[in-house]
């Protein structure tokens, strides 16, 4: 007879917005858009050898916090796995306060990017917190919840003393990454979307976690590079094609990271998923024309680059490593070669000024990108920018919510203020996102009714968001 297993929750939790938490970089979608959590999926493949998974992912089944907890309930789990961020920390505080009123029993193991910096802290001020998991590709979860706590690799948690033990690791760098296999197939019926897919029914992946890069104010520098191994990306990518999936999302920070190593990928792509259609996140100072034209051949069709700023100065000292000349040559070519391009800009960072943020966002308008998508600097735990605003008194060290999206500005400086970082964001929106040229640019772009469907919802919840906005 056999035992039934205990079962482990993957959880997203509710929000007022659509949050998106995973990758260690939370933030509040700018449109409609949220990809599957890579965290949930990783750890589902290491869980799922010795519990059952489900998976609750509150935001895309637009759970309320009273539904959300009846679920959990409901399943009877032994533990919940759950994510949060500093886009939605207070909420987060108190859901996870919610989930041991309801479940005082239950193992709650939580992680997310407002962990990073400081994570013993939050098992004082939110005493809820059992664990937190510092690193979603390690198997130190799994090891905590089957009993092996002298492991725990890149956990800290509470022993069953109180005591609370640090297991966090060194970071790797050009390391070897290895997991099991994710459970794709308990995402899939979920309503997850992304602008720059093909198809509605697509797949979120990683083929290195971290980055080896060290721009000070993103935190993927602060995790470490490691990277799978081919076989193991074409393994996966194998068993998404036995699940119907032939659009994969790239979640990866710098896809390509290693030259030769993407160009080996490509050609395996390309050899045994000839059919595949993807997208990724990159730099320009890793891509030329013969790696475009290779990662075409291979079914990429958008590519997304951090261009952050067209101000020099601010390039070299946040160490973004290339210059505007590199970024609009590269346009071009990834034009010629008829790949998308989603151009990212970063307004707001110490140094910043009105007028470099103008330039940034006159040099934006004149780009050759298929889409162009808008940010604003935050204190993001562990980065060196954080340091410096800390040491400047620029935000509140206390708190710790704080959105990229620019929903609350939370850090003023020596020559831009929030009210003028405000201002800026408008007319950065109504140039890059409402304007005609750019419009035309991306229906041009559409190729199937698919993109037709998903570029719609976003662009009306876009224009929606926009207005609501400005009326306030």
């Amino acid at each position: 007879m056999s035992t039934r297993r205990q079962v482990v929750i993957l959880l997203n939790p509710p929000a007022n917005d659509i949050a998106i938490r995973d990758n260690y970089c939370s933030k509040i979608s700018q449109a409609a858009y949220i990809n599957h959590p890579i965290d949930l999926l990783i750890q589902s493949g290491f869980l799922s050898e010795h519990f059952e998974i489900k998976v609750i992912d509150a935001i895309v089944e637009r759970l309320t916090v009273g539904k959300c907890l009846d679920r959990l309930v409901d399943s009877q789990p032994a533990a919940v796995f759950c994510l949060a961020g500093n886009a939605t920390w207070p909420e987060d505080q108190k859901f996870i306060q919610s989930i041991k009123r309801r479940l005082p029993d239950v193992k709650l193991i939580c992680s997310g990017d407002v962990f990073l910096e400081s994570p013993m802290e939050f098992f004082e001020s939110v005493p809820g917190i059992d664990a937190v998991l510092t690193d979603y590709t390690s198997n130190g979860l799994m090891q905590y919840l089957t009993g092996s706590s002298s492991q725990c690799d890149n956990l800290v948690f509470r022993d069953e003393n109180g005591v609370v033990r640090d297991h966090r690791k060194p970071i790797e760098s050009n390391g070897i990454v290895r997991f099991p296999m994710p459970c794709h197939h308990l995402f899939m019926n979920l309503d997850y979307r992304y602008p720059f897919v093909k198809s509605r029914r697509f797949a979120t992946m990683i083929t290195e976690f971290g980055c080896p890069f060290h721009c000070s104010f993103c935190v993927m520098g602060t995790l470490g590079c490691k990277r799978r191994s081919i076989s193991d990306v074409i393994d996966e990518l194998g068993v998404l094609k036995s699940l119907g999936v032939r659009d994969v999302f790239f979640l990866d920070q710098s896809f390509g990271s290693d030259q030769s190593r993407n160009i080996e990928l490509c050609k395996m792509i390309h050899r045994t998923r000839p059919e595949l259609r993807w997208l990724c996140f990159s730099r320009v100072d890793l891509v030329n024309e013969p790696i475009l034209n290779l990662m075409k051949a291979s079914g990429c069709h958008t590519i997304i680059f951090g261009v952050e700023s067209a101000n020099q100065t601010l390039l070299q000292k946040y160490r973004k490593g290339y210059t505007p000349e590199m970024v609009r040559n590269i346009l071009y070519l990834a034009e010629k070669t008829g790949i998308r391009t989603v151009a990212t800009f970063l307004l707001g960072l110490p140094g910043e000024t009105w007028d470099s943020a103008m330039e940034t966002i006159d040099f934006a308008e004149s780009l050759p990108c298929t889409y162009a998508s808008l940010n604003i600097a935050v204190p993001r735990m562990g980065t060196d920018m954080r340091q410096y605003a800390l040491e400047k008194g620029y935000f509140d060290p206390g708190n710790q919510h704080f959105d990229q999206s620019g929903t609350e500005i939370i850090m003023s400086t020596d020559t831009l203020d929030s009210e003028q970082l405000k201002e800026l964001k408008k007319i950065a929106v109504r140039r890059l996102y409402l304007n005609p040229r750019r419009i035309a640019r991306v229906l041009k772009s559409i190729r199937t009714i698919d993109e037709l469907g998903i570029h719609i919802r976003e662009g009306c919840e876009l224009i929606c968001r926009y207005m609501r906005k400005k009326k306030l």
